[in-house]
Formats: structure tokens, sequence, C-alpha cells
């Protein structure tokens, strides 16, 4: 990355001044999430990955940026009904979908995150469903 013409910028996911770092740019891929299976980080996944996509898109709309990639996890999506192939439209019941990583990933996808609190404004958010995806 460090031959892009691009500047990294580090920040926290629910920082209400993120929006600050972000003016003058165009695009924001947003691909922060906490990951862990361990049930007892259930606060620490609804407070990164539901409510930090949240804030980071609500920032994005008041910084002006114009689209938005988000990415989010194919465990948003869950397992379909047995021999039944699923693509992103497809959401499991979440009965379904064990584990707490899981069902933040589908909260921090719907109940308004990537589809009103961005697309509300003057911005474009893209969902993105990668089965694995490790940061450095």
């Amino acid at each position: 990355m460090q031959s892009l013409p691009l500047e990294i910028v580090h920040g926290d996911l629910n920082d209400p001044d993120l929006w600050q770092p972000m003016q003058g740019c165009e695009l924001l891929f947003h691909v922060a999430a906490h990951y862990s299976l361990w049930q007892a980080d259930r606060e620490r996944l609804y407070h990164s990955n539901v409510l930090g996509t949240r804030n980071i898109l609500a920032a994005a709309r008041r910084a002006g940026i114009e689209r938005t990639v988000y990415t989010s996890s194919v465990a948003a999506i869950g397992v379909g009904p047995a021999a039944t192939p699923v693509d992103e439209t497809y959401q499991s019941p979440m009965e379904k979908l064990v584990g707490y990583y899981k069902q933040s990933k589908v909260f921090s996808g719907t109940g308004g995150a990537t589809s009103s609190s961005h697309r509300a404004g003057s911005g474009n958010c893209q969902p993105e469903y990668p089965h694995w995806c490790l940061g450095y």
C-alpha cells in the first residue's frame, strides 16, 4: 500500500469526531471489525461491529463522502436450507446464526446501519460479504 497515492488515517470507530479526518475524502473502505468467537465478547462485538459501523457511516455522511464500501462477512448471510445455494440477498433466521459475532455482523448491516444511515445522505453504501478477510 505504500506505493499507492493514498493517505492512511488511524481512528476509533466510536469516536464522535470521526468525520473530521474524513473531510475531503471521496471514498471510504470500512473494513474494521472485532472478530471473536468467544461468547464473553458480546458487548465488545456489539460496540465495535454495530455501534462502530453506525458511527463511521454517519461520519462518512457528515464528511460528504460520496461512496462507501462496507466489508461485512459471509457470516451475516448465514446458511440456507439444506442443498439450497444462497447469495447476498438471503438472510438466515437469527436463531440459526450461532454466536454473537455472526449476530453482530447482521445487526451492523441491517437495522438502518448500511441501508438508511448512509444512503439517506448524499452517499452510496455498497456492502460486501467476503468469505474470509484478515487485516494486518
